[in-house]
């Protein structure tokens, strides 16, 4: 409970920044944001052991919880021209992030399309059919992830520019 109680409390602190008005309060609420995603760094560091996910080389509860916040994190960074999962500061989470979004999507369209029984590579009972559906249904999640991220700016893009005309006429 601890666990899911903090997750919370930062992401109350992330759409502080995402709405955040003038650059004072947006420092700090990105403060918070950082010392928040740096506590996740420093966890996925310790459970991860290395390997891709919280769990080690398996995806676990932990990892299908916060990746559950990936696409609202993902359009904060968007809405506030700022990286939150980045190269420099959050290496580790960043891959994780990457990795996970890929699987959760690649996991629904296996389950939403049917594709282990829609695409029969290998036979009945066969388990390479279920490997080959699962890797076919991480190619089309990386391509509709890059599809969704385009839309995703597009829109945000287009909002951006909408609201800065607004506050012109006001």
């Amino acid at each position: 409970m601890y666990v899911m109680d903090t997750i919370v409390q930062w992401w109350r602190i992330v759409k502080v920044l995402r709405y955040a008005e003038g650059e004072d309060a947006k420092a700090v609420a990105l403060e918070q944001v950082m010392e928040g995603i740096m506590l996740l760094e420093d966890a996925f560091a310790k459970c991860g052991k290395g390997k891709d996910f919280f769990g080690g080389d398996t995806i676990g509860y932990l990892d299908i919880a916060l990746g559950s916040f990936l696409g609202w994190l993902r359009a904060t960074e968007k809405m506030t021209d700022i990286k939150i999962l980045n190269e420099s500061q959050t290496p580790s989470l960043l891959g994780w992030a990457h990795n996970d979004l890929i699987l959760m999507v690649a996991a629904a369209l296996v389950a939403f399309v049917g594709v282990i029984q829609v695409i029969n590579f290998g036979g009945e009972g066969d388990s390479r059919s279920v490997l080959d559906a699962f890797f076919f249904g991480k190619a089309q999640a990386e391509a509709v992830n890059d599809r969704v991220e385009s839309a995703v700016w597009e829109f945000l893009s287009t909002l951006r520019r909408l609201q800065a005309e607004q506050q012109k006429q006001v």
